[in-house]
């Protein structure tokens, strides 16, 4: 997905008030504010997100090392835009009847498995969360609603878009940017902001000597 491009503020915008779904926009959101990859984002259950006691969203997310590409938890701070649509969405999933245990984004899709209650053998019906592609094929039809350019748009246009708006509001900061996406080496954290070089050579035809 290293081809995939970075969102501007307008066109993310955009693909945000092409949807009126709260799993969708709550989906959105939260790629666009965390950064995590699309396998990391769809690990998520609803506990990791919400307190279901204090019917309150929590302050940060967790992803667990297992669901990581790198093997290494990572932790990220929920800002107030995630934690606003997450509030919304995790009470409308726990009012639909989910548990905390199933997927935080949840497709229609379910399977049947054996679970042993009270030493009781039940066959109880489990949630699939969404797919990788359903989750592009999500993003393009919004993107094409909003008049948005599709081309080399996917789910990992999250990751790029989180980390150019980091690397901005951090004053251009690339050591920030690698914690804030949890690489492991700088050079990486570069290869995320090849958008940078468009600004490069806007910069060098300002140059003149006459």
């Amino acid at each position: 997905m290293s081809g995939a491009r970075d969102l501007t503020r307008v066109e993310v915008k955009a693909i945000l008030a092409a949807t009126s779904n709260l799993r969708n926009k709550a989906l959105l959101v939260l790629g666009f504010n965390t950064g995590f990859r699309i396998r990391e984002l769809l690990s998520l259950r609803i506990k990791d997100v919400f307190n279901l006691k204090q019917k309150s969203v929590r302050t940060h997310v967790t992803v667990e090392a297992c669901n990581m590409k790198n093997k290494k938890s990572r932790t990220i701070k929920l800002n107030s835009d995630a934690t606003k649509i997450l509030l919304i969405w995790c009470k409308d999933l726990i009012k639909q009847g989910f548990t905390v245990d199933d997927p935080l984004f949840v497709s229609r899709e379910t399977s049947r498995k054996p679970v042993m209650v009270n030493g009781v053998e039940k066959i109880c019906t489990v949630f699939k969360a969404l797919t990788s592609r359903q989750v592009n094929n999500i993003l393009k039809n919004l993107a094409d609603l909003a008049g948005v350019d599709t081309a080399r748009l996917s789910s990992h246009s999250f990751r790029k878009t989180f980390a150019k708006a980091i690397y901005l509001v951090s004053g251009r900061d690339l050591t920030r940017v690698q914690y804030a996406l949890g690489h492991s080496s700088v050079t990486t954290t570069i290869k995320y902001l090849l958008f940078a070089i468009t600004e490069i050579d806007t910069l060098v035809e300002g140059i003149s000597y006459e």
